[in-house]
């Protein structure tokens, strides 16, 4: 089932599975939600983000383009090898919490931290946020979404 839900007048989108999952005797729902950290720092590579945040991407250069064209062949004739890989493509919680503890230094830099937002899920709309935080320090008008 498929859902979106507003809490906090915050929009996200996710899949209940409708399954659950057992960690030390607590049952945990499962849901799936997918962000993409594309356009988190603009037209960049998934690598330049990742390097921006500090994330470490240890195996991903293990593979070389031409291999990348043929990833099936990859992971049937080195299975150890494309697994290594692909944990680099699963850094994307990660480097968007990393992305957002920039963004909170920023702010504070600024002396707008009262004012600090969610990062967004494009620079444009991070920006956006910035702007408005500081006109309103300027103009001194109270945050009332904190």
């Amino acid at each position: 089932m498929c859902n979106f839900h507003n809490e906090n007048k915050k929009l996200s989108f996710y899949i209940d599975t409708e399954k659950f999952i057992k960690i030390n005797n607590n049952n945990y729902k499962v849901f799936i939600s997918i962000y993409d950290n594309y356009s988190l720092q603009g037209n960049i590579s998934y690598d330049t983000l990742c390097s921006n945040t500090d994330i470490i991407l240890k195996y991903k250069n293990m593979i070389n383009k031409e291999d990348k064209s043929r990833m099936l062949k990859v992971y049937k004739d080195c299975p150890e090898t494309f697994t290594n890989y692909a944990q680099g493509d699963l850094m994307n919680y990660e480097t968007l919490m990393e992305h957002e503890k920039l963004f909170i230094k920023l702010y504070d830099l600024l002396g707008i931290s009262t004012y600090f937002k969610e990062t967004r899920q494009t620079i444009g709309k991070t920006v956006f946020s910035l702007l408005e935080a500081s006109l309103m320090k300027t103009f001194k008008i109270e945050n009332t979404l904190n």
